[in-house]
């Protein structure tokens, strides 16, 4: 007979932590969508600010699955999904960072391109890193108690999404 362990409680600190991440994304994800447009505008790219979030979202939704089936199989194999996070999360840092630097200069015609595809990739490694962290929830607890947890990481993306208004203007100023 197999004995089920109804004693596992809620990991309750690490899913505030995990909801708290997911409102960093969120943050991450409002910024991007305010400030592409306006730099693409900067860089001449006036035509592809309307179509390269249309672009990315096309792109996301094939790369998203595939990110998914890679992380089961690292949590199978390595038992934790912390190296794609890692991988994710450095990407992204890396490109955002890059990105930015370019910003600061006067860039050739040649060299403006660039900036388009970092953006581009900076949204693949957003979603390499964001669906395996959030599915980090089925370790923090037990399966008949996860609709609780997930209320938390739902609370606080309704409330980050809520706060958009807000965002965008803080953001104008």
């Amino acid at each position: 007979m197999n004995v089920i362990n109804l004693d596992r409680k809620i990991l309750w600190k690490q899913v505030g932590g995990l909801a708290s991440m997911l409102a960093a994304i969120v943050f991450c994800w409002m910024a991007y969508e305010f400030y592409q447009p306006q730099i693409l505008r900067n860089l001449g790219f006036l035509e592809l600010a309307t179509w390269l979030g249309v672009i990315q979202g096309i792109l996301a939704a094939g790369v998203e699955p595939v990110v998914g089936g890679l992380s089961d199989r690292i949590m199978r194999i390595v038992g934790s999904r912390l190296p794609i996070i890692a991988v994710g999360v450095t990407l992204a840092g890396a490109i955002f960072v890059i990105v930015s630097g370019l910003l600061d200069r006067n860039l050739p015609e040649g060299i403006r391109w660039l900036v388009p595809g970092l953006m581009t990739l900076w949204v693949i490694a957003m979603i390499v890193f964001r669906g395996p962290a959030i599915a980090i929830l089925q370790q923090l607890a037990p399966t008949e108690a996860l609709p609780q947890a997930n209320a938390l990481l739902v609370f606080v993306f309704a409330l980050t999404g809520a706060c958009h208004p807000m965002i965008n203007l803080l953001l104008k100023n």
